[in-house]
């Protein structure tokens, strides 16, 4: 009744999905810190990806728990894409200092270690604006221009995540928190 999915009709709306879109989506949930480079090289090899997504970088078994650990993981990853040709996506956490401000975080909020952005082709960072909008931000892009902002409604109980320009953001804001009073 409140829009809440439960795991098992998001696996079964998962099924759904090849009949809808080309390619295939493989997932691999092998529990937290359980999964590390070498099941990710070996996941790689035989399902052959386009694009590997990790959620969430920290939860990645590493040799330790500390920035060192977490620069390992990311050189570690890097290479990984560059040896397979393959993009790898991972969300990773913004520090304190990036957390709740004004603007979006940037790089150097990256939680744990600055070799994240630092091995990163590409950094995009999103900041919750309302309930229902999102700011997002190109805060890195090693191929290109960096430092863009556009917007997004963002409403995962109905299914809806789409680009909106900014005067439909601050509608949405405004209507978001006439609705919360």
């Amino acid at each position: 009744a409140n829009g809440n999915v439960g795991p098992d009709e998001y696996k079964k709306w998962l099924r759904t999905l090849p009949g809808d879109y080309p390619g295939k989506l493989h997932i691999s949930d092998k529990g937290r810190g359980r999964v590390g480079v070498v099941e990710v090289a070996a996941l790689i090899e035989r399902n052959r990806p386009d694009i590997v997504f990790i959620d969430y970088l920290t939860l990645m078994a590493m040799a330790g728990q500390d920035w060192q650990a977490v620069q390992q993981l990311s050189g570690d990853l890097k290479n990984l894409a560059m040896s397979y040709d393959i993009p790898i996506v991972a969300a990773a956490q913004i520090n304190r200092a990036g957390a709740g401000g004004k603007t979006n975080p940037g790089v150097e909020n990256l939680a744990y270690s600055d070799s994240i952005g630092q091995d990163a082709d590409a950094v995009l960072t999103v900041q919750k604006y309302s309930r229902s909008v999102h700011r997002m931000s190109m805060a890195k892009y090693r191929h290109g221009r960096d430092g863009y902002v556009w917007w997004s409604k963002f409403k995962p109980d109905r299914g809806e995540f789409d680009e909106i320009d900014r005067n439909l953001a601050e509608k949405m804001k405004r209507e978001d928190v006439e609705d919360d009073d």
